[in-house]
């Protein structure tokens, strides 16, 4: 999960990065997005360790090392921003792309399997209330 997640953080750090350094998109909506969504990756990651039964140092070093991944890719993104809505669709639609393939498989497929249809449907619908809430809130 922690690769995973990982793996994730790069394209958005860097979509991030080339946003801040081109001011292409509207920055405050991205930079709430980014810590509202890392919530329910923290939680994941949490969830995933307590059931294994890690030692809590495990998803302390998992978190700096996730935090220096995504830090470190907003500094590459910062760098290499050059004002291409090329560049930033791509970047974008890379973060978009992970995080889709996580929300999907990692947690809604393998949440479906282990839950009632109706308690499944239900916490769906919860989700997509809140982040409907939040687009109000942001726009």
């Amino acid at each position: 999960m922690t690769v995973a997640i990982g793996i994730h953080n790069l394209p958005t750090g860097l979509a991030l990065g080339t946003t801040m350094k081109t001011d292409a998109f509207s920055l405050s909506p991205l930079l709430a997005a980014l810590i509202l969504h890392h919530i329910p990756e923290g939680m994941a990651l949490m969830g995933s360790m307590a059931f294994v039964e890690s030692p809590s140092v495990l998803f302390v070093i998992s978190a700096v090392f996730l935090a220096v991944v995504l830090g470190a890719s907003i500094f590459i993104g910062f760098l290499i921003g050059d004002n291409s809505y090329k560049l930033n669709t791509l970047l974008f639609g890379g973060a978009i792309g992970t995080l889709s393939f996580v929300t999907f498989h990692e947690i809604l497929w393998k949440a479906k399997r282990k839950m009632k249809f109706h308690e499944f449907g239900l916490y769906v619908l919860l989700g997509l209330l809140f982040v409907y809430m939040f687009l109000l809130l942001i726009h």
